[in-house]
């Protein structure tokens, strides 16, 4: 059987990628899993493995080359009558043309496929690369309650490859929520559930608030009255330029660092057409907590300065002309 490897989706908003590198070349051998390439969007770089064991009997689309998404990009052969790739059958006479028998193309993305429990489905963590073993939510689009529909992005997470949205897998209700912002967990663990169309949510208990504490009648100085009602001041948030893209990762390091947007504009990214990846922006932060190495001024001894010694004058003798005292 031969499985169409196609450009996948890597956001509600990416229509296109581009073939960046391929790990493997026709007639190659591939487990399940393993990294076959690697792609670029306008959202995210990172790897894409394997949907299954096989061999790879053609490559469609050259690196540096950019398609739609959706577009078969490679052909996998899982059985071995499928895995001659070079050598073309000898001609024979054949008496009625065989079609061939056309199998549905999986998705090349290996995100885990979501598991039903009645009418909830569960969303893993899904693993985006055959290394990466954890990943951490770095924001969610939906709340307990959203409607949600079909490829629409659902929450963000970030891995030590990829930054990168992760899309719902059905059209639904969103039931519960598991994994909250900024934690991280291994691949494959249940972060949310998601209700099928039609679904009864029950709605979260309202929060209990406890009343407030009485306060004595004692005369408040002026100044606490006007630190009470000082409004607190808006937060000051940078803005990359509109030519400059960072991922969330890289903004996120940038933030708890405390490295300015100018600083990440300065620094010399490694990536995808100067793109600042997380190496980079640890190296530049390693860099700058070094302190700086300030030469020392050998000492010298200083002049001796010598004191001049000033002699007290001489006192003339007194003379006498005679006269009585």
């Amino acid at each position: 059987m031969k499985i169409d490897i196609v450009m996948p989706k890597m956001g509600e908003s990416v229509t296109e990628g581009t073939i960046i590198k391929w790990h493997k070349k026709p007639g190659d051998v591939v487990k399940k899993d393993e990294i076959i390439f690697e792609i670029s969007t306008d959202k995210v770089d990172t790897e894409i493995p394997s949907p299954e064991a096989g061999v790879l009997s053609e490559v469609l689309v050259n690196e540096q080359e950019t398609v739609a998404v959706g577009v078969v990009v490679a052909r996998l052969a899982t059985d071995a009558a499928d895995a001659v790739v070079a050598a073309p059958a000898p001609a024979q006479p054949v008496s009625a043309p065989v079609e061939p028998k056309v199998e549905p193309a999986p998705v090349a993305v290996s995100e885990s496929a979501p598991a039903t429990s009645g009418s909830l489905i569960d969303i893993p963590m899904p693993k985006m690369g055959e290394s990466v073993m954890e990943g951490t939510i770095i924001k969610w689009h939906k709340k307990p309650g959203d409607a949600v529909k079909l490829d629409e992005t659902f929450f963000e997470i970030s891995t030590d490859k990829v930054d990168t949205e992760i899309t719902s897998p059905a059209d639904g209700v969103v039931a519960e929520i598991l994994v909250k912002e900024q934690e991280t967990v291994a691949v494959g663990t249940i972060v949310a559930r998601l209700a099928g169309s039609g679904a009864l949510i029950s709605a979260p208990a309202p929060e209990q608030v406890a009343a407030p504490a009485p306060v004595a009648d004692e005369p408040l100085a002026m100044h606490d009255m006007v630190a009470r009602n000082a409004a607190p001041a808006p937060e000051v948030v940078e803005e990359a330029s509109p030519d400059k893209f960072f991922s969330p990762l890289v903004m996120n390091i940038a933030r708890k660092e405390g490295v300015s947007v100018r600083e990440l504009e300065s620094i010399n990214g490694s990536g995808v057409g100067g793109r600042v990846t997380k190496t980079d922006v640890l190296n530049y932060i390693a860099s700058r907590s070094k302190p700086a190495q300030v030469p020392v001024a050998p000492k010298t001894a200083a002049p001796a300065v010598s004191t001049p010694q000033v002699s007290a004058p001489s006192t003339p003798p007194f003379t006498f002309s005679g006269g009585d005292v």
